[in-house]
């Protein structure tokens, strides 16, 4: 059974930084949010601030016969045909194994999963999640992302290893995207 979803249209005005300058990149787009599925919602009072497309891959490790989720490399670019397509944050993983957003205004966005849902086809597709400011997650500047209480991860395309393996120790790198969007109050 499909989950239900509920359509929300917006227009969004986003700021985003060059990598190259200082200056604010302004611009504004109407596009439609992705539906959010049942089970995944962004607590009331929190709005959307920013919106991304990831591309990278999941970096999975062998264990034991099974592929294990090690890191996680994305480069974000903006929402919107009217951006030029600038990578506008990075997507890591820190030492403690927590999924990292660092935007080029150095601000960082420290998730924790608080809901899952299983993508249309989950034997392809990583799942589409919600995760909250990690609890003690101190941002080191006051940009972006330090507005961020919230993000959604939806529209994943790829990104499941294989079910099993068979050389202990092999690294395997899966492409995946997906869209993010960050909600702050």
């Amino acid at each position: 059974m499909k989950n239900k979803k509920k359509n929300l249209s917006i227009n969004l005005t986003l700021v985003a930084f060059s990598l190259t300058s200082a200056t604010p990149i302004t611009f504004t787009d109407n596009f439609s949010l992705s539906p959010l599925p049942l089970g995944i919602s962004v607590p009331y009072g929190n709005s959307l601030i920013a919106a991304y497309q990831g591309i990278g891959t999941q970096n999975y490790i062998c264990s034991n016969s099974v592929y294990t989720l090690k890191s996680v490399t994305a480069d974000l670019t903006a929402e919107g045909s009217s951006f030029d397509g600038t990578v506008q944050a990075v997507y890591t993983y820190n030492s403690q194994g927590q999924p990292v957003w660092t935007a080029v205004d150095g601000s960082v966005f420290v998730g924790t999963p608080i809901a899952t849902i299983s993508a249309d086809d989950s034997t392809r597709d990583i799942p589409n999640v919600l995760l909250a400011r990690a609890p003690g997650s101190v941002n080191p500047t006051n940009g972006e992302f330090s507005k961020a209480n919230y993000l959604v991860r939806l529209n994943t395309h790829d990104g499941v290893a294989p079910d099993s393996c068979a050389t202990e120790g092999l690294v395997l790198n899966v492409d995946y995207s997906a869209e993010y969007y960050f909600y702050g109050k």
